[in-house]
């Protein structure tokens, strides 16, 4: 019937949701696009003394805008997204610690 045909064209349309060969993203980096763009616009990664730190491009004054990566993240805590998954899962997940984890490749680093 229409209806048997309709449910399975569309449980197949969502297997391929997240089907990294189609250039689809799943909802978790869906969810990030923004919060990254203002991570990569705001804040720079750099190396101080051999110490990986987070530089906040905004902040004028030097000895405020240097902070260790524990810190920026304890900072950006309360920027955290629930997001819903293809099988009606919630996650939370905190667009700081995935900026530390993994940066955008066009994230400032003192060799760029």
């Amino acid at each position: 019937t229409i209806e048997k045909d309709f449910k399975r064209v569309e449980q197949q349309a969502r297997s391929f949701s997240t089907s990294p060969e189609l250039g689809i993203l799943s909802a978790e980096d869906t969810a990030l696009i923004k919060p990254m763009r203002d991570y990569v616009k705001d804040f720079a990664i750099v190396n101080t003394g051999g110490r990986g730190v987070v530089l906040s491009l905004r902040e004028p004054d030097l000895s405020k805008s240097l902070m260790p990566r524990d810190d920026f993240e304890f900072l950006h805590r309360n920027e955290w997204i629930e997001v819903v998954g293809e099988h009606g899962s919630k996650s939370t997940i905190f667009p700081a610690k995935r900026f530390l984890a993994k940066p955008p490749k066009d994230a400032r680093r003192p060799d760029t």
